[in-house]
């Protein structure tokens, strides 16, 4: 717990978790590039983390909150992030993959743009 400017404390907590994905529209500027392979293009996998930051004016029982006020938080990493294949709606492999796959749980979730269909 860290004390901030006007009588603010500030705390945090990390979230960790492995998932795979890929960039099927990954390109690669030669001029800047090594050998221009252009490794997210293929399925792959990466740990991730998210920071959650935090902040309050007055201490009870001497915490911003109880960390286990963000359960519902490492809930939602764990059930829609953690060990889960990140694919874009838009990437030409989706309906192949996902016809692929029975008995699993998909979510789609797309804020930025729509799927071409």
């Amino acid at each position: 717990m860290t004390q901030i400017k006007n009588n603010k404390w500030e705390i945090s907590k990390t979230f960790s978790f492995d998932f795979g994905h890929r960039v099927f529209s990954q390109t690669l500027n030669t001029e800047f590039s090594i050998d221009g392979l252009c490794a997210c293009r293929f399925m792959h996998g990466h740990t991730g983390t998210v920071g959650v930051y935090l902040e309050g004016g007055e201490l009870t029982k001497g915490m911003v909150t109880d960390f286990k006020h963000l359960n519902w938080f490492k809930k939602f990493v764990d059930d829609y992030l953690d060990h889960k294949f990140i694919l874009s709606l838009n990437d030409p492999w989706f309906v192949n993959i996902v016809n692929a796959k029975q008995n699993w749980k998909m979510v789609t979730w797309c804020p930025y743009q729509q799927p071409k269909h």
